[in-house]
Protein backbone atom coordinates (compact mmCIF):
# COMPACT_ATOMS: atom_id res chain seq x y z
CA UNK A 1 0.00 0.00 0.00
CA UNK A 2 1.00 3.40 -0.36
CA UNK A 3 0.96 6.40 2.08
CA UNK A 4 0.81 10.02 2.04
CA UNK A 5 3.29 12.47 2.24
CA UNK A 6 1.49 15.42 3.12
CA UNK A 7 -0.04 16.81 6.31
CA UNK A 8 -2.67 19.10 7.65
CA UNK A 9 -1.79 21.61 9.97
CA UNK A 10 -3.97 23.59 12.37
CA UNK A 11 -3.30 26.07 15.24
CA UNK A 12 -5.81 26.26 18.11
CA UNK A 13 -7.05 29.19 20.02
CA UNK A 14 -5.41 30.37 23.06
CA UNK A 15 -7.26 29.17 26.48
CA UNK A 16 -6.51 31.01 29.47
CA UNK A 17 -7.78 30.11 32.32
CA UNK A 18 -6.57 31.39 36.21
CA UNK A 19 -3.90 29.66 38.50
CA UNK A 20 -4.99 29.25 42.32
CA UNK A 21 -2.59 29.76 44.80
CA UNK A 22 -1.61 31.74 47.94
CA UNK A 23 1.12 33.79 46.19
CA UNK A 24 -0.12 34.68 43.09
CA UNK A 25 -4.24 34.91 42.98
CA UNK A 26 -4.42 36.16 39.65
CA UNK A 27 -1.39 34.66 37.80
CA UNK A 28 -2.49 33.14 34.55
CA UNK A 29 -1.23 30.90 32.30
CA UNK A 30 -1.04 30.58 28.43
CA UNK A 31 -1.49 27.71 26.21
CA UNK A 32 -0.89 27.06 22.47
CA UNK A 33 -0.98 24.16 21.31
CA UNK A 34 -0.02 23.34 17.34
CA UNK A 35 -0.72 19.85 15.86
CA UNK A 36 -1.42 18.11 12.76
CA UNK A 37 -3.11 15.28 11.03
CA UNK A 38 -0.48 12.51 9.21
CA UNK A 39 -0.65 10.08 6.99
CA UNK A 40 0.19 6.31 8.25
CA UNK A 41 3.53 5.94 8.66
CA UNK A 42 4.35 9.16 8.68
CA UNK A 43 7.83 9.94 10.80
CA UNK A 44 8.14 11.92 13.75
CA UNK A 45 3.98 13.22 14.67
CA UNK A 46 4.84 16.24 17.10
CA UNK A 47 3.15 18.00 19.52
CA UNK A 48 4.15 21.15 21.52
CA UNK A 49 2.95 23.21 23.92
CA UNK A 50 4.42 26.85 24.85
CA UNK A 51 2.89 28.14 28.38
CA UNK A 52 3.59 30.93 30.41
CA UNK A 53 3.71 31.15 34.13
CA UNK A 54 5.39 31.09 37.57
CA UNK A 55 8.85 28.64 37.16
CA UNK A 56 9.34 25.85 36.69
CA UNK A 57 6.73 24.83 35.09
CA UNK A 58 5.96 20.74 34.68
CA UNK A 59 4.31 19.21 31.78
CA UNK A 60 2.00 15.80 31.50
CA UNK A 61 1.17 14.81 28.27
CA UNK A 62 -2.34 12.74 27.75
CA UNK A 63 -3.82 10.43 25.02
CA UNK A 64 -7.71 10.02 25.74
CA UNK A 65 -7.30 11.57 29.34
CA UNK A 66 -4.88 9.22 30.19
CA UNK A 67 -1.38 10.68 31.54
CA UNK A 68 1.56 9.00 28.43
CA UNK A 69 4.28 7.72 30.61
CA UNK A 70 7.41 9.89 30.02
CA UNK A 71 5.61 12.32 28.14
CA UNK A 72 6.56 15.28 30.43
CA UNK A 73 8.33 17.87 28.18
CA UNK A 74 6.96 20.77 26.55
CA UNK A 75 7.29 18.60 22.97
CA UNK A 76 5.66 15.41 22.70
CA UNK A 77 6.39 13.32 19.67
CA UNK A 78 5.09 9.88 17.86
CA UNK A 79 7.67 8.53 15.64
CA UNK A 80 6.08 6.63 12.69
CA UNK A 81 2.36 6.82 13.56
CA UNK A 82 -0.29 3.72 13.01
CA UNK A 83 -2.98 3.69 13.65
CA UNK A 84 -2.90 2.64 17.58
CA UNK A 85 -1.71 5.99 18.05
CA UNK A 86 -4.75 7.92 16.71
CA UNK A 87 -6.82 9.75 19.82
CA UNK A 88 -7.41 12.81 21.46
CA UNK A 89 -4.14 14.52 23.19
CA UNK A 90 -3.46 17.29 25.88
CA UNK A 91 -1.05 18.25 27.79
CA UNK A 92 -1.29 19.20 31.80
CA UNK A 93 0.90 22.21 32.74
CA UNK A 94 1.87 22.79 36.29
CA UNK A 95 3.34 25.49 38.31
CA UNK A 96 3.94 26.45 42.07
CA UNK A 97 0.23 28.23 41.54
CA UNK A 98 -1.65 25.60 40.38
CA UNK A 99 -2.29 24.01 36.86
CA UNK A 100 -3.89 24.14 33.71
CA UNK A 101 -5.10 21.97 30.64
CA UNK A 102 -4.19 22.93 27.26
CA UNK A 103 -7.42 22.56 24.23
CA UNK A 104 -7.25 19.21 22.76
CA UNK A 105 -5.43 18.24 19.66
CA UNK A 106 -7.32 15.28 17.87
CA UNK A 107 -4.68 13.04 15.89
CA UNK A 108 -6.45 11.05 12.99
CA UNK A 109 -3.69 8.42 11.24
CA UNK A 110 -5.31 7.68 7.08
CA UNK A 111 -4.36 4.29 6.11
CA UNK A 112 -4.69 2.76 2.72
CA UNK A 113 -7.46 0.59 1.55
CA UNK A 114 -7.16 -2.93 2.43
CA UNK A 115 -9.35 -5.52 0.99
CA UNK A 116 -12.01 -7.26 3.62
CA UNK A 117 -14.68 -9.13 1.33
CA UNK A 118 -13.35 -9.88 -1.57
CA UNK A 119 -16.05 -11.51 -4.16
CA UNK A 120 -16.47 -14.69 -5.82
CA UNK A 121 -17.19 -15.75 -9.57
CA UNK A 122 -20.18 -16.99 -10.36
CA UNK A 123 -22.37 -19.52 -12.82
CA UNK A 124 -25.97 -18.10 -13.84
CA UNK A 125 -28.51 -18.84 -16.64
CA UNK A 126 -29.18 -15.94 -19.07
CA UNK A 127 -32.15 -13.43 -17.12
CA UNK A 128 -30.92 -14.08 -13.79
CA UNK A 129 -29.27 -12.04 -11.25
CA UNK A 130 -25.65 -11.43 -10.88
CA UNK A 131 -24.54 -10.03 -7.47
CA UNK A 132 -20.87 -9.58 -6.82
CA UNK A 133 -20.03 -7.84 -3.32
CA UNK A 134 -16.56 -6.71 -2.68
CA UNK A 135 -15.90 -4.44 0.80
CA UNK A 136 -12.43 -2.78 1.85
CA UNK A 137 -11.43 -0.88 4.85
CA UNK A 138 -9.16 2.70 4.94
CA UNK A 139 -9.09 6.01 6.69
CA UNK A 140 -10.48 8.02 5.27
CA UNK A 141 -13.33 5.56 3.74
CA UNK A 142 -12.63 4.31 0.22
CA UNK A 143 -14.32 5.09 -2.60
CA UNK A 144 -15.22 1.88 -5.39
CA UNK A 145 -15.20 1.55 -8.56
CA UNK A 146 -16.47 -1.59 -10.45
CA UNK A 147 -14.50 -2.64 -13.64
CA UNK A 148 -15.16 -5.52 -16.50
CA UNK A 149 -12.76 -7.26 -18.39
CA UNK A 150 -14.47 -8.74 -21.88
CA UNK A 151 -12.69 -10.97 -24.13
CA UNK A 152 -9.09 -9.69 -24.00
CA UNK A 153 -9.41 -6.36 -23.79
CA UNK A 154 -8.52 -4.05 -20.88
CA UNK A 155 -10.46 -3.62 -17.53
CA UNK A 156 -12.81 -0.63 -18.14
CA UNK A 157 -15.06 1.25 -15.68
CA UNK A 158 -18.64 0.36 -14.98
CA UNK A 159 -20.73 3.63 -15.06
CA UNK A 160 -22.39 3.78 -12.07
CA UNK A 161 -21.09 1.04 -9.86
CA UNK A 162 -19.99 2.80 -7.22
CA UNK A 163 -21.54 0.80 -4.79
CA UNK A 164 -19.62 -2.09 -2.50
CA UNK A 165 -22.64 -4.32 -4.37
CA UNK A 166 -22.23 -4.75 -8.17
CA UNK A 167 -26.01 -5.95 -9.23
CA UNK A 168 -27.21 -6.40 -12.57
CA UNK A 169 -29.49 -8.87 -14.86
CA UNK A 170 -27.34 -11.18 -16.70
CA UNK A 171 -27.21 -11.87 -20.68
CA UNK A 172 -25.29 -14.10 -22.97
CA UNK A 173 -23.10 -11.24 -23.84
CA UNK A 174 -22.27 -11.09 -20.17
CA UNK A 175 -20.59 -14.76 -20.72
CA UNK A 176 -16.69 -15.32 -19.50
CA UNK A 177 -16.36 -11.61 -18.71
CA UNK A 178 -14.04 -10.55 -15.69
CA UNK A 179 -14.91 -8.55 -12.68
CA UNK A 180 -12.96 -6.73 -10.02
CA UNK A 181 -13.68 -3.84 -7.51
CA UNK A 182 -10.95 -0.53 -6.85
CA UNK A 183 -11.29 0.94 -3.89
CA UNK A 184 -9.37 4.33 -3.52
CA UNK A 185 -8.68 6.67 -0.91
CA UNK A 186 -6.35 9.76 -0.55
CA UNK A 187 -3.48 7.30 0.40
CA UNK A 188 -3.51 4.48 -2.08
CA UNK A 189 -5.76 1.82 -3.99
CA UNK A 190 -6.45 -1.84 -3.20
CA UNK A 191 -8.18 -3.96 -5.83
CA UNK A 192 -10.15 -7.05 -5.21
CA UNK A 193 -9.31 -10.51 -6.78
CA UNK A 194 -10.74 -10.58 -10.26
CA UNK A 195 -13.64 -12.80 -10.40
CA UNK A 196 -15.28 -15.09 -13.67
CA UNK A 197 -18.87 -14.79 -14.94
CA UNK A 198 -20.46 -17.84 -16.25
CA UNK A 199 -23.53 -17.30 -18.37
CA UNK A 200 -25.70 -20.48 -19.33
CA UNK A 201 -28.34 -19.85 -22.00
Amino acid sequence: STTGSDSISRSTTERRRPFTGSRLEKQTAAIHLIFAEFWSRQLGVPYSVAASGTAPLSYQWRKNGSAISGATSATYSITAASVADAGSYDVVVTSSCGAVVSNVAILTVNTAPAITTQPDSQTVRAGQTVTFTSTASGTPPPSVQWEVKSGSGPFTSIPGATSTTLLFTATLANDGNKYRAVFTNSCGTAQSRTVKLTVKP
